[in-house]
């Protein structure tokens, strides 16, 4: 889990298209959010293709157990990162494509906000720069760091060199291997910390450097 503060400069941040009231979207099933507290809200923003599918099967699961919650209670939400319609649509919005409008309605949370990001690598990377170009949610760390977004991972699959520096492990096999309430437990006792973000250009290529590039036949 970590807390990255700030995550990047404000030019590099993208705004709802909705300023007015980014909840008030009228597709969203999240016009009333859960009531102010202390207990942390987890938001799982999952890559359903990851390990082996695996990844869709968290998702269903999840989605039924947060469904028994009422709620006024909820302690947590999942979603799917290729969300194909309606709320939690995957959608360009400056250089990224994400699903925005899920970041638009729950930076508006008053509660501890734990982002899981649930896949590979990739997964982590993507859903970190969206975190970091989402207007809301820096301003939430520019105000009070303590109620997030911080991110946790859970890997899904194999390789997960983020996970394993992080020490969130090698990843799930299957849905099945994931016990949520030991995860949870997990994540209270993590430590909180900032990690910097970089990004690297060699223009141009370093002499002698090979690339191949696709020629049309």
């Amino acid at each position: 889990m970590s807390s990255d503060e700030p995550f990047t400069p404000l030019e590099d941040v993208v705004t709802s298209d909705n300023t007015e009231n980014p909840m008030a979207a009228p597709e969203s099933p999240w016009m009333v959010l859960p009531d102010e507290s202390e207990e942390p809200f987890y938001l799982w923003l999952i890559n359903p293709g990851a390990g082996g599918q695996s990844g869709a099967g968290i998702l269903k699961m999840l989605c039924k157990e947060y469904e028994k919650e009422d709620a006024a209670h909820k302690s947590g939400a999942a979603f799917s990162l290729f969300g194909e319609q309606g709320f939690g649509k995957f959608e360009p919005r400056g250089d990224l494509s994400f699903i925005w409008n899920v970041l638009d309605v729950f930076a508006e949370i008053k509660r501890p906000l734990r982002v899981v990001a649930a896949g590979g690598d990739g997964t982590v990377v993507w859903i970190v720069n969206a975190l970091a170009k989402h207007q809301a949610m820096f301003d939430r760390l520019e105000g009070d760091a303590s109620l997030g977004p911080t991110v946790a991972v859970q890997a899904l699959g194999t390789g997960n060199d983020m996970s394993r520096f992080l020490r969130w492990g090698e990843g799930l096999g299957s849905a099945s291997d994931l016990d949520l309430g030991q995860f949870l437990k997990e994540c209270d006792k993590a430590e909180e910390f900032p990690m910097d973000r970089w990004k690297v250009t060699i223009d141009p290529a370093p002499q002698g450097t090979t690339v191949m590039q696709h020629h049309d036949e």
